[in-house]
């Protein structure tokens, strides 16, 4: 059976780290690296298309990367179905596969093996209707930034112009 949540996995790369390393590797659409990878991140959106292919979304460190898991690369045929009927969004996975572009140019990960790490006990709000609340945005911030991504990257803007500001008075020797 396993183990319900492992308590470590060894990730490679991170998503910026593995999509700057493997990306200019990769020319034409449909393309597949042979190096093997693991990479780690939350689902944020998980689409199928027939019982043997998935598309998962996953975001790490700020950025996004599609999982490509299709039974035909998968190591075990029953661990396939059982990992998809467990994995849902906001859950947070251990993709083991080749950096590959799809058929339509998108840089994406061809799993051979999938690995729940975390479970969400409680499910997101979806990408359309997202946060509508203010209050609710500014009481559960962490949610928010889970949902919202132009909301981290005004957060990342501020605390640059505040680094920049501070730097700049730090050189002048004002104290």
């Amino acid at each position: 059976m396993g183990q319900a949540y492992p308590h470590k996995v060894n990730v490679q790369y991170t998503i910026p780290e593995l999509r700057s390393k493997y990306m200019m590797n990769l020319h034409n659409n449909g393309d597949r690296s042979e190096c093997i990878v693991t990479v780690a991140g939350r689902i944020v959106s998980k689409r199928s298309a027939g019982c043997n292919l998935h598309f998962i979304t996953i975001q790490g460190d700020m950025e996004l990367v599609q999982i490509i898991s299709a039974m035909k690369d998968f190591d075990d045929q029953n661990n396939f179905t059982n990992v998809h009927n467990q994995i849902k969004r906001g859950d947070i996975i251990g993709v083991t596969g080749y950096p590959s572009l799809s058929k339509s140019g998108e840089f994406s990960v061809c799993a051979t093996h999938l690995k729940l790490l975390s479970t969400c006990f409680h499910m997101l709000p979806d990408d359309y209707f997202g946060l509508s609340d203010v209050e609710q945005r500014y009481r559960q911030r962490y949610l928010d930034f889970i949902v919202n991504r132009k909301n981290i990257d005004t957060f990342l803007q501020r605390s640059r112009i505040i680094k920049y500001i501070r730097s700049f008075f730090d050189n002048m020797n004002f104290v």
